[in-house]
């Protein structure tokens, strides 16, 4: 059995209890194990079909005093012992994959007394033995004189030949070498040569369990013919191998990173070379050094280096991944874009002027621009086109896809149904979205010629539950409430807000609660925040009840917009982030604390879907977005950041997967990712 290059140390330590046997007074004890696994596996190497190599469970056996053994299987890092007499032991464990095959053991004897009673164990060795069969195989071509140099060298570097136990094949272009070894993991060396040519060649790690076949098939890629021997010098004629290696990228890099990387040979090339490049299979350039970025997630970097003689051939390959790593839920910029901009198939992205951004249920992104209303594929860190949808020159009732003017989107994930508003003509226009197909279809309209709004209008908010959108008309200070069942508009509710000690003036934003029972009206115009209790009677009829309204006190600045999260309110202000929460008797909200330390002007908010976290962005000299923890509604500002561009009007939004992020304002969107997912 040959030593494995990691150890597994289990350190068991054993509390003492009084235990009788044998119609003797004797002592127990309670033996605590825990286990720690280095033992796994690993892609790079062939291995038996099926069979795991990482360590699954442990079986712990055991003989002590008075005959006493035990016998234990556990898959957890730790085990309690109970009632062991206290005396000498031996223990044994043996670590098994999930099929049950074992891979490693160690054992130890020791003296368990109430003073001495902390034992290590030292798995130091791979079980068994089995079958290794490694088949090679080098094209086509019939080559002459073939012979075929082997070797297997163990995990501790001693190296025994092969050669004269492989089985060529010549008219077949291939050879075996089969035979039984002990578990472990080994290099197999080997060359195949054509008149003492080496026309091919390599190193494979392979991987023996106990008991069990390890087969091993390599295929050979041999780029020319060795030709006869006819008494040349055949070394000057052929050339030698470009030994060399990939240098200049590390093994995890960041997305969004301009990487480059060198062709680096160890030895001195037989004639003039080039060296073409391939990143994951894919040929990007020619020369020495290749530039070039790429996308979140594993990469395999190929290097060929090629001369004019045939044998000055050579090779490397680096496995890299990009990622952006532990990041706490920093945003990492993975594409920007400027209008006017192309995707990566050249389409045209409507970025120009753009309002809004939303992530449907799928993923999907729609985008908000002046040229009207897009789909795009989120992949790759980039951005792929599927559908644009733009109006005609007909009127607005008319037009399937009435899309000039948007200023704000929402989506109900449950109907998938998308609502577009244009807050400065008073149109409303709902749409079904397919998910299979990806396309949107436009189902119904509602307008201010034919309901009781102008055409100012506020940002629409949706609830999803009973299927009501609200709108708040700015000129009116009145809240509209549309039932979207089936996909058909229908007006159900008009309401004048109350004035009451502070009137709502030019309500710019509206928000729901994320409990869906509370509207909140920002009205940065005389700096006050309003908040309404939705409810619904028994025939699903909507109303509204005046909670309160705020006037904010100047040395908070002014109010930019709120949220009502586990039933406190994180106001964004000209200052900072205020928690407030509400105060029923007095009819208002009363401040709490400021949330963090910033004292800038917080522009915008998203939370997740459980709103657990979120990400609030601010601006002074720079724009700048912070993640955010909330716990049961209070949100903590972690001290990390990330600088941002300044973007206005500012629209962010965040995958439902979690894993990317969108800010776009300024005729300009940029591309966050939040983890590798």
């Amino acid at each position: 059995m040959k030593r494995i290059q990691s150890i597994i140390l289990l350190s068991m330590t054993i509390a003492l209890m009084l235990f009788t046997s044998c119609g003797e007074e004797a002592s127990t004890t309670s033996l605590r194990v825990y286990l720690k696994d280095r033992v796994s596996g690993t892609r790079e190497l062939y291995s038996p079909t099926g069979e795991s190599l990482d360590i699954y469970g442990y079986i712990i056996e055991g003989n002590g005093p008075n005959d006493q053994s035990l016998s234990i299987t556990s898959h957890s890092p730790q085990v309690e012992i109970s009632g062991l007499m206290i005396g000498t032991w031996t223990l044994v464990v043996t670590g098994v994959n999930q099929q049950g095959t074992p891979l490693a053991t160690g054992e130890a004897t020791f003296q368990l007394t109430t003073q001495a009673n902390t034992v290590e164990i030292l798995v130091d060795t791979l079980y068994g033995e089995g079958t290794l069969q490694f088949g090679l195989y080098w094209g086509p071509e019939v080559f002459t004189g073939i012979t075929l140099e082997m070797s297997v060298r163990d995990q501790e570097g001693v190296s025994t030949d092969v050669s004269s136990s492989v089985t060529v094949n010549p008219s077949q272009s291939s050879a075996l070498f089969s035979d039984q070894l002990s578990a472990g993991i080994y290099e197999v060396h080997y060359s195949v040569l054509s008149n003492d040519i080496v026309i091919a060649g390599g190193i494979d790690i392979v991987r023996v369990l106990d008991e069990k076949l390890t087969d091993a098939e390599v295929t050979l890629d041999v780029h020319k013919e060795t030709p006869e021997a006819t008494g040349m010098n055949i070394s000057s004629s052929l050339g030698s191998e470009i030994e060399g290696e990939i240098v200049g990228i590390d093994s995890q890099v960041a997305p969004n990173t301009q990487l480059s990387a060198t062709y680096s040979p160890s030895n001195t090339p037989s004639s003039p070379y080039d060296v073409t490049w391939y990143l994951d299979g894919v040929e990007m350039s020619t020369g020495d050094t290749v530039d070039f970025t790429t996308f979140t997630g594993p990469h395999r970097l190929d290097a060929i280096a090629r001369g004019d003689q045939p044998l000055s051939v050579g090779a490397d390959t680096m496995n890299f991944l990009v990622s952006v790593g532990d990041n706490e839920g920093l945003p990492v910029l993975v594409n920007s874009y400027s209008a006017p901009a192309d995707d990566e198939q050249g389409s045209p992205l409507f970025i120009d002027s753009i309002k809004d951004t939303m992530f449907l249920l799928d993923g999907n992104l729609l985008l908000a621009g002046s040229a009207g209303l897009q789909l795009c594929d989120v992949h790759q860190d980039a951005l792929e086109v599927l559908g644009s949808y733009t109006s005609n020159s007909g009127g607005i009732q008319s037009d399937p896809y009435p899309t000039l003017g948007i200023t704000s989107l929402a989506y109900d994930s449950s109907d998938q149904m998308v609502f577009t508003a244009n807050g400065t003509s008073g149109l409303i226009v709902a749409y079904t979205y397919d998910g299979i197909t990806k396309e949107l279809t436009k189902s119904d309209t509602a307008s201010e010629s034919d309901h009781p709004w102008s055409d100012n209008l506020s940002n629409i908010v949706l609830d999803p539950i009973t299927n009501h959108l609200f709108l708040l008309d700015r000129d009116t200070s009145q809240m509209h409430v549309l039932n979207y069942d089936g996909g058909t508009f229908t007006l159900v509710l008009s309401a004048a807000l109350g004035q009451f000690f502070h009137t709502i003036a030019d309500g710019e934003h509206i928000s729901i609660s994320d409990a869906l029972d509370t509207l909140l009206v920002s009205s940065p115009s005389n700096n006050t925040f309003h908040s309404y209790q939705i409810s619904y009677d028994a025939q699903g009829a909507p109303s509204l009840m005046f909670l309160s309204n705020n006037l904010l006190s100047p040395s908070f600045g002014t109010v930019e917009k709120g949220y009502v999260v586990h039933d406190y309110l994180h106001l964004l202000t000209s200052t900072g982030w205020h928690l407030y929460t509400y105060e029923g008797s007095s009819l208002s909200y009363l401040w709490q604390e400021q949330i963090g330390t910033v004292s800038e002007t917080m522009r915008e908010v998203v939370y997740d879907s459980t709103y657990t976290q979120g990400w609030v962005v601010s601006e002074d000299t720079e724009m700048k977005i912070y993640p955010v923890d909330i716990y049961a509604g209070v949100p903590v500002v972690t001290a990390n950041s990330t600088a941002l561009p300044s973007l206005s009007p500012l629209s962010v939004a965040r995958s439902p997967q979690g894993n990317y992020m969108t800010l776009a304002g300024s005729s300009s969107l940029r591309l966050y990712r939040l983890n590798d997912q």
